[in-house]
């Protein structure tokens, strides 16, 4: 499946239950709880490769949407979450390259600090 595809599929998927800043806490807290599960279950190859992809997708959809043509967010704030998502990209071939579970850590944090500012922007 392509990124294109698989972007698609994700804000297909993503749209009937959820909707803007809800989706968006609820992807990010899910691949977290991936992430965090992974980084308990050592050894668990499959499982770590699959919070992973997820995650990458999930980071992978944020590029897309801050790249997009008349993306509303001020560029500073755009700006901003490209260099985060580099980040995670970073990490995430760091995590890949090297099992070693304190690399999913700050892919962790980062996503729970996102659900944190989406559900205070709701509330």
């Amino acid at each position: 499946m392509s990124r294109a595809n698989a972007i698609h599929a994700y804000r297909q998927s993503a749209r009937p239950v959820l909707q803007g800043r809800g989706a968006e806490a609820h992807a990010f807290a899910k691949a977290a709880n991936l992430l965090e599960d992974a980084r308990h279950a050592t050894g668990d190859a499959a499982l770590l490769i699959q919070a992973l992809r997820f995650n990458r997708l999930l980071w992978t959809v944020i590029q897309a949407e801050l790249s997009a043509p008349g993306n509303s967010l001020p560029a500073t704030l755009r700006a901003d979450l490209i260099s985060l998502s580099l980040f995670v990209d970073r990490q995430t071939a760091r995590a890949l390259g090297d099992a070693d579970p304190r690399h999913l850590v700050p892919l962790i944090e980062v996503d729970r600090a996102i659900v944190q500012g989406q559900l205070a922007e709701a509330a």
